[in-house]
């Protein structure tokens, strides 16, 4: 026999007894099973109401002791009903009947069902004694420091998750994402979380038109919202449960292959010579250090040397497992950066308001480039730094050199490129070979 089915609780924080709501968002009255349709949760409650007024409310017959109605007649067995009652009061029996052998009689009364529950449960969690002895089973009590589970909203996961996370766009993807599966599924508690829901959400996204890295990225984005309270001190044990029913979440599509469209040494040089010294800048410092557009403006002063002509940092993407990268300067990149209007800001690249590029404008203004200089717009700004990539793979070590100049891990050597930024001058100087000499 299953468990019994957990009653709605409101946005405003009422528990409603006997009524639920499914993951398909039909309220469902538990007592019957029966499911309607109503968007106005208000209305939804009012309508159950209604419903309970007129149907009444799910009973137990309970038959009690009464005091003698007639002596016991002799060598009499059987029982007989001697009278009926109509009345809903719950002192009021419904029924009388009497022993005929002892003469005892009794009275069935009809009583809330959920009323006779909610008592026995309170009080096998404060008085597991008395409940045993009350009950006669002994078992009972050493059920002693019951821990009742706490209820675990998912929007205060959501909230914990975000609170220690730092980054604009994973904040903002985490909230666009979790908040969809939330609103579809209808989930409000970890508790709520089933299997059923979980895979009609999974149909949905795979029937989507949406590619398979994203679909993985989604699922991933679930779980590590609730994985991570983990970490903060959250109920392990339904946290553990939620992932485990999590694990349907999953896409069998075949991720693309990766197929890098390194930039033509010909349309490199188109957009450098029809861009202004700020995106000059940038298209230099891209193909020089293999940095993403992204990654180009996250650039900070402090991490250049425009002396030593060297650059180093460990990248937010990387930093928590400490992974540097690295690049020697060419004397074209330096002298550009020199040209850069000088701020207060920490970063190299910023907009007219001296504030950080934002990632999605600073994508326009690349394309508004690259009508300019006459560029085909099959060519991305990422082609910049797949041929400094596959220039520097060139070179004798070269996968290992790239590899560091692309802030990828190296094992051992990662801890000596920070201090030893020239390691790299190889990978540096073959794409400088193969990108700016004549």
């Amino acid at each position: 026999m299953g468990r019994k089915q957990k009653p709605y609780q409101t946005t405003w924080h009422e528990i409603i007894p006997g009524l639920s709501k499914d993951y398909d968002g039909r309220w469902r009255i538990i007592a019957t099973g029966k499911r309607f349709v109503e968007a106005d949760e208000r209305l939804a409650v009012q309508k159950f109401r209604q419903w309970e007024s007129e149907n009444g409310k799910q009973t137990m017959a309970i038959q009690i002791p009464l005091a003698p109605m007639l002596p016991p007649a002799p060598n009499a067995t059987g029982w007989d009903v001697v009278g009926t009652s109509s009345g809903d009061d719950i002192i009021t029996p419904q029924t009388y009947t009497v022993d005929t052998s002892t003469g005892k009689s009794f009275g069935t009364f009809q009583i809330d069902e959920s009323a006779i529950f909610n008592a026995v449960r309170n009080l096998i969690i404060n008085d597991p004694i008395l409940a045993a002895k009350k009950i006669g089973i002994p078992e009972i009590a050493h059920l002693r420091n019951i821990k009742i589970p706490q209820e675990i909203r998912l929007t205060d996961l959501l909230s914990a998750y975000l609170s220690r996370q730092k980054h604009p766009q994973t904040r903002r993807n985490t909230v666009k994402v979790f908040g969809e599966f939330v609103e579809f599924t209808k989930f409000k508690t970890l508790a709520d979380i089933n299997v059923t829901g979980l895979m009609v959400y999974r149909d949905s996204v795979e029937s989507s038109n949406l590619g398979a890295a994203t679909k993985k990225q989604r699922y991933a984005i679930i779980r590590t919202v609730i994985a991570k309270n983990l970490k903060y001190g959250i109920d392990a044990t339904q946290i553990s449960a939620a992932l485990a029913k999590l694990k349907v979440l999953f896409t069998e599509d075949m991720l693309p292959q990766v197929n890098p469209q390194p930039i033509s040494k010909e349309n490199f040089h188109k957009l450098l010579n029809a861009a202004t010294t700020k995106w000059k800048a940038i298209l230099l410092i891209s193909l020089n250090c293999c940095l993403h557009l992204g990654e180009c403006l996250e650039l900070r002063w402090a991490e250049l040397n425009t002396e030593k002509k060297t650059y180093a940092c460990i990248r937010a993407k990387t930093k928590r497992h400490n992974i540097p990268r690295c690049a020697v300067l060419w004397p074209e990149t330096v002298d550009i950066l020199q040209q850069l209007p000088k701020t207060q800001s920490e970063y190299v690249f910023t907009s007219t308001h001296g504030t950080k590029h934002n990632r999605q404008c600073a994508g326009d203004l690349f394309a508004s480039l690259r009508r300019k200089a006459g560029v085909a717009d099959t060519v991305k700004f990422d082609a910049i730094r797949d041929g400094a990539f596959t220039a520097a793979c060139r070179v004798t070590d070269g996968l290992q050199l790239a590899r560091l100049l692309g802030g990828h891990s190296n094992g051992m050597a990662d801890h000596y490129v920070l201090r030893s930024p020239e390691i790299v001058k190889p990978a540096c100087d073959a794409v400088y070979t193969a990108y700016m000499e004549n």
